[in-house]
């Protein structure tokens, strides 16, 4: 049996050309129900049930989504081909560790993708392969349906539970009255705040409860602080982390202001669609096309309308000084820590779990930067950047470590 190590977009061999409507491509066994059944049978041998596999992907990948975007973890290209039925991600080449926290970083993914692997839209991008299965598979609508929907429940689930193992909060704690009020009117003032500065809504699955709404929150101040993914959690699950706004800004450093204005160009550049906002603008004012496309217009609309948005904040954002933005970081996180430690006080143990977080948080990641060093090295003739990488690897949880 080949189990679950077959690529989505091997399912697709026996689609006809109305099954996609886009470019009208047919499957090299266009049509051959038979040769769709013995691949389910391969994959499936115990019974061939095509909607039961696509339910079990379904649920395999929701979970492997929420674990990715737990490690700031991004699939430059992870369209059907790239995707497993046992929730296996290949092709490797294209994935990156998120530096500072960026809804829209996509692993130097190809441009004509126009952002739909990025790390904001990594769930979404899953969900669509996910459909294409269902529709090779042709698992009836109610079916592929309910299996859609246990996506999005299961990820939702799963993405709150990876948020609380990071953050050391325990999922029975009830919060009294009092303390619920405090923390909501503490969440409602550090979002307020927030909504000053460029960070927009943050890349996580919605609902759950204060929990998720706490870790939301973190993402956006994280955003507008232009922290890095992996070091905030690393210095959140530290035995001696701040407990202060200034401490957190002072242990994670200060982006310069040049440095935001560059990452804030490089967001918009990623954001911002191939075709002139000038040409949707009189396709707009014309009227015509199906309602369809007039959506898809008022999307790359409000997509330029975004990298305008971003390219404005990068202006404002260089000339300003160091201990200027130092002070903004500062008071941000002021305003999410004293939530979080609302929060955390509430649990059985009044604190966060710091042996917990260290093993949900990986204190090193091979970023782009040292792999990109380390393949220019071995392109050169020297592998020691390669070999002294690898050995790092297997302490990336490991805190003692320098």
């Amino acid at each position: 049996a080949l189990g679950g190590y077959v690529r989505v977009g091997t399912f697709e061999i026996s689609n006809t050309a109305g099954m996609d409507r886009h470019a009208g491509r047919a499957g090299p066994s266009a049509g051959r129900a038979d040769v769709l059944q013995r691949l389910v049978a391969a994959v499936r041998p115990e019974d061939a049930d095509a909607p039961a596999l696509l339910r079990e992907a379904c649920g395999r990948w929701a979970r492997l989504a929420a674990q990715l975007a737990g490690l700031g973890a991004v699939h430059g290209m992870l369209n059907t081909d790239n995707m497993q039925i046992a929730a296996v991600a290949i092709d490797l080449a294209g994935m990156g560790f998120m530096p500072a926290y960026d809804p829209t970083f996509d692993a130097g993914g190809p441009a004509a993708a126009a952002g739909r692997y990025s790390y904001a839209r990594q769930p979404a991008a899953i969900r669509w392969g996910l459909r294409r299965l269902a529709a090779a598979l042709r698992v009836p609508a109610a079916a592929a349906g309910a299996a859609l929907e246990r996506f999005d429940a299961v990820h939702a689930a799963e993405w709150l539970q990876v948020m609380r193992a990071k953050l050391g909060l325990q999922p029975g704690a009830g919060l009294d009255a009092g303390v619920a009020v405090r923390l909501c009117q503490q969440m409602d003032a550090a979002g307020a705040a927030l909504a000053a500065s460029h960070a927009g809504p943050a890349a996580g699955a919605r609902g759950g409860g204060t929990d998720g709404r706490l870790a939301r929150l973190l993402l956006r101040t994280m955003d507008a602080a232009f922290a890095d993914w992996t070091a905030t959690f690393r210095v959140l699950s530290s035995a001696g982390a701040p407990q202060d706004g200034a401490g957190m800004a002072a242990a994670l450093g200060t982006v310069p202001g040049s440095r935001r204005a560059a990452l804030l160009r490089d967001r918009a550049s990623r954001v911002r669609p191939a075709v002139p906002d000038e040409v949707f603008a009189a396709i707009e004012r014309s009227g015509r096309g199906s309602e369809h496309a007039r959506r898809k217009v008022a999307a790359r609309r409000a997509r330029h309308a975004a990298a305008d948005a971003l390219a404005a904040a990068a202006d404002a954002v260089a000339p300003q000084p160091l201990a200027a933005l130092r002070a903004a970081d500062a008071a941000a996180w002021s305003l999410w820590l004293a939530a979080y430690a609302t929060r955390c006080a509430a649990q059985p143990l009044r604190a966060r779990d710091t042996a917990a977080m260290q093993a949900a948080n990986p204190a090193y990641v091979p970023t782009e930067a040292a792999v990109a060093r380390a393949v220019a090295a071995a392109a050169a003739g020297d592998g020691s950047p390669a070999a002294a990488l690898l050995r790092k690897l297997p302490a990336a949880y490991c805190y003692t470590v320098r």
